[in-house]
Order: structure tokens, then C-alpha cells, then sequence
């Protein structure tokens, strides 16, 4: 069962970040949200998670820490975009104009190949950001990202996709999160290219049947 492997899997990441002397904690206090992202030093929030231009609701995105000594040090955000059978281009399009481009257009294309298969329920993770005491270690940043998606895949069980927009230079992030699904130059940006956007970043994935295979399995749990 899908349920049996979601925890039998999360118990084995959990346990190898605490023998690194570290610990997860999931948020949805979204008042509280941007101090405890500013926090740790993270310099900003991007549009998309941006709680004071998002009207997020329970249930609708979260936030999780990676936590040391009791103190936040890290985190990643994610956010359910179901998308009810309107196409990934436009809404991609229809989206940036209001986050990026105040009111003017912000995306100029986005490729056929990621509209073709991103459809349904899909969760876009963002926010990655780690303070430089959690900073160089491959197997904290691995167990935490993966440790992420069993937290998606519990939170909506029936989604179709996750996914997330990583820069070329870290498109081996891809494999820290067990993502399957790697294409580039998916998005073309208007000039000039918005903070923390650019038309050469990687649009990286998973469907959700890739995540049930890796999570009976097991590979989930070895890195």
C-alpha cells in the first residue's frame, strides 16, 4: 500500500537526518511565515509564495524547516496549483503577468513539451534557502528535499505532478529530490528577466506514478 511505503520510507529519511544531527517541522501559521523565513536569512519571498500577496488557505500550500538545535536553519515551501483542465502555458502566463510583470505580460512562451504533460493537480515546491550553518552537505540538503516530497504526497495524495524551476548550474538539485522529469529553457521571461527567474533555469519533476515506483522500491531512502 501506498500509505504503508509513504511511512515506512519517511521513517528511514527521518531517522538518517537526525544521525545527522538535524530535524524537520512543517508550517501552515501563514501569518507568521515571512519572520520565520527571514529568519535564517533567507532575503525575500518570492511572488508565488509571497503570503502577503497570496490568499493561502489550509490545506492550500505549506512551509517546512529543516531545524538544528531547535532552531530553523533552512526550508522549502510548497503549493497545491490545481489546475482543473486550464493548460499549463497559460496558466503559467496568466499568473506571471500579475506576480511578475504588474499587469503586463512577464512570460513570453513556455515550451509545447511542458504543457503536453503538465496537467491536473500539480504542487510546485520553491523557496529552497539554507543558512550557512546547514550550507555543504549533500546528504542534509538530499534527506530534507526528500524528505519534502513524502510530506507533498501525504498532504495530496492524488496529485498529478510535483514540480519546480531550479537554475541551470543546479540542475543536479533534480536528483536530491528524486525527481525524474528534467527540460530545459521550459519558460521564456520577458526583459528584463524577473529577481530570482531566467529563461535558461530547468523545469524539473515528477508525476505521481514515478513517486509511488520509488517509494516501493525504496530508492527514496538511499542517497
Amino acid at each position: 500500500m501506498i500509505q504503508n511505503d509513504l511511512l515506512v520510507q519517511s521513517a528511514k529519511i527521518l531517522k538518517t537526518l537526525n544521525e545527522l544531527g538535524y530535524d524537520c517541522l512543517a508550517e501552515d501559521d501563514f501569518d507568521t511565515i515571512p519572520e520565520k523565513v527571514f529568519d535564517f536569512g533567507k532575503p525575500f519571498q518570492s511572488p508565488p509564495f509571497d503570503v502577503l500577496r497570496n490568499d493561502f488557505t489550509r490545506g492550500q500550500a505549506f512551509w517546512a524547516f529543516l531545524m538544528k538545535d531547535g532552531e530553523r536553519v533552512g526550508g522549502l515551501a510548497a503549493q497545491c496549483q490545481d489546475l482543473r483542465g486550464e493548460p499549463f502555458d497559460q496558466y503559467l502566463i496568466r499568473t506571471a503577468r500579475g506576480q511578475y510583470g504588474g499587469g503586463q505580460a512577464a512570460i513570453e512562451w513556455v515550451s509545447p513539451a511542458a504543457t503536453a504533460v503538465m496537467n491536473g493537480k500539480l504542487i510546485y515546491v520553491g523557496e529552497l534557502y539554507f543558512s550557512d550553518r546547514a550550507r555543504g552537505s549533500r546528504r542534509v540538503l538530499t534527506a530534507f528535499a526528500r524528505l519534502c516530497m513524502i510530506l507533498v504526497k501525504m498532504t495530496w495524495p492524488d496529485l498529478d505532478w510535483i514540480y519546480a524551476f531550479v537554475p541551470r548550474e543546479q540542475q543536479r538539485f533534480a536528483d536530491y529530490y528524486a525527481f525524474t522529469y528534467k527540460l530545459p529553457q521550459a519558460v521564456r521571461w520577458a526583459d528584463p528577466e524577473p529577481r530570482g527567474r531566467a529563461s535558461d533555469h530547468f523545469l524539473v519533476g515528477i508525476p505521481t506514478r514515478d513517486i509511488e515506483h520509488v517509494l516501493a522500491c525504496g530508492e527514496l531512502s538511499k542517497f
